[in-house]
């Protein structure tokens, strides 16, 4: 009766109090007088110079106490290993858990943690501590369980490639119950050094997707802290803390056992010294290495028809950039020499980066060197104009191709970041690249992304594969317009197909199909010109779908 008073107590005390600090360790590196210093001393100082306490299922470490101690926490600072459920619901353990001004979670297998802790008296610990205005910390596995949305691992890790391919894989489970301590939050470890953007992206999307939430995905690299005070502001130490989430502009679309789709997901990645606001997803301190970012309006960029090989290293020099010299580091990033390239058949504005895995393990990606080549300062360029606005990433099975509108159709799947709504974008002394407010899309067989605008946009064909029910005609995308726009619609059944463009008054402008076309989701590009190759006016114009057996009309802007 006296233990159930006492979590009752507690669970009453903690909507009165306070929250905490919490502080998130991608993993590993730890050491004396190393980078860790100052983010575990931040750590010390949110527990008040009190006592700490270093927990684990297996093998806890007297190392984490010793180090808080010499950073200044209080000499009874110790580890406590906690391995089965009863010992997590020993009463004994619950108090001394309680008595600590500080929890630290060490590395390992997150699921241990859950299928230990979940629903015992050290969860119920964790909560008191942080919601009374201790601090929790955690690295590697121990990071992972501090979010509301856990990636628990119960039946074994995640590869991107594989959530890539099946965003509901048996290995996508999420444990969405253990702790309260950041709220609306899914954050994931060793996130650059194991290549886990396409992880972590899809199954936020995913989760977004099936409860209708707007998730912050946190992804903390090796050798990278973030620590988030009781205003929940984030500062990074270390190397760099990605956070991506849903703009007001995004589309996701996941179904099993094919490739999710999505488009404008926000990109934010910071390096040491930024701080940022958890609350209201804004930046607040760049810190030394962002730089403003303001892009000059494109106009009318000369593409050429291209294909687009994911498993060829040429294809990177169809880009206008390059990234000459690809070497793997220490921390298993790709990067090189970013050069400027001459010639016809080059991709405007752009860095493309084939081969973006070279295994499916822990593999070293070119991620890393892709964000490096849209964010550089390059050396004799002459303005913002002469810079890379996006990258282009290739899957290793993918051949897509470019049209001379500039319109990517792709095939399997392809990665594209851009920096077009960037406020700030820079790298440090070390070549990581830093951006934020970035776009991030993930797109997949028959999706069109037109690379000719100064926004990019995509247009994605959701369930490309399947017979339309009907005839319809869509909204023609972009509208407003200039250069071009895409129109679709879609035809059950064969038959023959006529698309024309006329003004307002009714006069013919451009005849942009007479043909007989097969059933399915079809596109067709306009690219402002009449029938003599001529660029029409600035003004309203009407697009009309005619067959056998039906007719409509929408109405589009062009802007000169």
């Amino acid at each position: 009766m006296l233990k159930q008073l006492s979590i009752i107590i507690l669970l009453w005390i903690q909507f009165i109090n306070a929250q905490g600090s919490v502080m998130m360790v991608g993993g590993g590196g730890e050491n004396y007088g190393s980078w860790s210093d100052e983010p575990y001393s931040w750590f010390v100082e949110k527990s008040e110079n009190g006592k700490i306490i270093n927990i684990d299922v297996d093998e806890a470490s007297d190392w984490y106490p010793n180090y808080f101690i010499s950073l200044g926490a209080n000499i009874s600072s110790h580890n406590l290993q906690i391995s089965s459920i009863d010992e997590a619901n020993s009463f004994a353990i619950y108090q001394e858990l309680l008595s600590a001004d500080g929890i630290f979670i060490e590395g390992g297998d997150q699921w241990d943690y859950i299928s230990t802790w979940k629903n015992t008296y050290v969860q119920t610990a964790i909560q008191y501590v942080y919601d009374n205005g201790g601090a929790i910390g955690g690295t590697s596995a121990g990071l992972a369980v501090l979010g509301e949305i856990v990636f628990d691992a119960q039946f074994g890790s995640l590869t991107s490639d594989q959530a890539a391919y099946n965003p509901y894989h048996n290995r996508v489970s999420i444990t969405d119950d253990f702790l309260n301590i950041l709220p609306g939050i899914f954050t994931d470890s060793h996130f650059n050094d194991r290549g886990r953007l396409i992880r972590l992206t899809t199954m936020l999307a995913r989760r977004n997707q099936d409860n209708n939430e707007n998730l912050l995905g946190i992804g903390v690299e090796y050798k990278t802290a973030f620590c988030i005070d009781e205003n929940m502001v984030g500062k990074v130490y270390g190397k760099i803390v990605t956070l991506i989430h849903e703009s007001d502009s995004s589309e996701i679309h996941c179904i099993a056992n094919e490739p999710p789709q999505f488009t404008n997901i926000v990109f934010n990645q910071l390096l040491n010294g930024a701080q940022y606001n958890l609350s209201t997803r804004e930046l607040i301190s760049p810190g030394d290495w962002l730089e403003p970012f303001e892009p000059e309006v494109i106009t009318e960029p000369v593409f050429s028809e291209l294909t687009l090989i994911g498993s060829d290293d040429n294809t990177s020099s169809f880009g206008h950039y390059s990234i000459s010299g690809l070497t793997e580091n220490e921390n298993n990033w790709w990067y090189g020499d970013l050069g400027i390239q001459d010639g016809e058949g080059l991709v405007p504005h752009s860095v493309i980066i084939p081969k973006v895995w070279n295994n499916y393990d822990y593999f070293p990606n070119r991620i890393i060197g892709g964000e490096y080549g849209i964010v550089g300062e390059h050396s004799g360029f002459s303005s913002f104009q002469d810079r890379p606005f996006r990258t282009i990433f290739i899957d290793d099975n993918s051949e897509s191709t470019i049209s001379n509108e500039g319109i990517i159709t792709v095939n399997n799947l392809m990665y594209v970041l851009d920096i077009f709504e960037s406020s700030h974008t820079g790298k440090n002394n070390e070549n990581m690249p830093g951006m934020v407010d970035a776009r991030f899309h993930l797109l997949t067989e028959g999706d069109l992304f037109s690379l000719s605008s100064h926004y990019d946009f995509v247009n994605i064909n959701f369930d490309f594969n399947q017979t339309p029910s009907g005839f319809e005609l869509f909204q023609n995308f972009p509208n407003p317009f200039n250069p071009m726009t895409i129109i679709q619609y879609n035809l059950p059944i064969s038959t023959k197909v006529s698309i024309i463009i006329v003004d307002s008054r009714g006069a013919l402008i451009n005849t942009l199909l007479t043909k007989d076309q097969t059933a399915g989701k079809k596109s067709i590009i306009w690219n402002g010109e009449n029938n003599k190759g001529a660029k029409v006016s600035t003004g309203i114009y009407f697009y009309r779908l005619k067959t056998k057996q039906f007719s409509t009309t929408n109405k589009m802007v062009y802007i000169k």
